[in-house]
């Protein structure tokens, strides 16, 4: 959530005077936005292998790891026609801008009234 605005920086390394300033935003916006997904990845996985029972940890990693591999194509070819319809440069901003924005997801739904994450998941209730 906090790295994603880093990847607005890619964008402005061409409009910028200097091939030095250029490459130095592309560096900075492109570490910005890796720590930010390092960051979020291990929380992530921490909160799932505290949460998730031990007997559905393979289910629950590999359907996350589909979801996630699997919407790199689409969004590459979404990507691809984007570039060739309307440019590179305005495609990077849609993109990079769309990507900044991704956190107020978390902060406009209704996870933002909660304060901490559960340490367990909720009982079973049993049938009696």
């Amino acid at each position: 959530m906090f790295g994603a605005p880093f990847g607005l920086l890619i964008p402005l390394a061409g409009p910028l005077a200097g091939p030095g300033a250029g490459l130095a935003f592309v560096v900075v916006g492109g570490f910005g936005v890796v720590a930010g997904v390092v960051v979020g990845n291990v929380i992530k996985s921490s909160f799932r292998q505290m949460y998730c029972p031990r007997e559905l940890m393979g289910r629950v990693s590999v359907s996350m790891q589909f979801v996630n591999y699997g919407t790199i194509p689409l969004g590459a070819l979404i990507a691809g026609v984007l570039g060739d319809s309307i440019g590179v440069r305005p495609s990077m901003w849609i993109i990079t801008g769309a990507l900044a924005l991704t956190g107020l997801v978390l902060l406009a739904g209704p996870l933002r009234r909660h304060r901490d994450l559960p340490s367990a998941p909720p009982s079973p209730v049993t049938a009696g």
